[in-house]
């Protein structure tokens, strides 16, 4: 029986082989840690064993549909690297709130910040 050639698109493999893995495998790229299998699997709504056998070039399921998932996945993470950052004004207010954000983080512990609409909250816990 001869065994089928699947065609990858390298360029998509090689940008997914460098997101997904194992902390072995080393960091990123960019020196951040790599997503792990199982989430990136979670994430694409494939098994774990599918994402692993991409890896391995060993996948016999429908290539073409998985490296879709894979780039719609990309092209998600990439709009979510890349969003707008929304220029805040230092103010005491915002300093008060990044030091309890500090505090409660390094004890641990939780944090109730109450303001008024519009004050800068999301901003000064680091979310937009």
């Amino acid at each position: 029986m001869e065994k089928k050639e699947m065609e990858f698109d390298e360029e998509l493999y090689g940008k997914f082989f460098s997101l997904v893995g194992s902390p072995d495998e080393g960091a990123r790229p960019d020196g951040t840690r790599r997503i792990s299998q199982a989430k990136a699997a979670q994430t694409l709504g494939y098994s774990s064993g599918v994402v692993s056998a991409y890896k391995n070039r060993s996948y016999n399921g429908n290539v073409k549909a998985f490296e879709e998932a894979v780039r719609a996945w990309l092209k998600r993470e990439e709009r979510r690297i890349a969003k707008i950052e929304v220029p805040v004004v230092a103010t005491d207010a915002l300093d008060s709130i990044r030091n309890s954000v500090n505090i409660t983080q390094d004890e641990r512990d939780i944090a109730v910040i109450v303001a008024a609409a519009a004050r800068g909250k999301r901003p000064s816990c680091g979310l937009s």
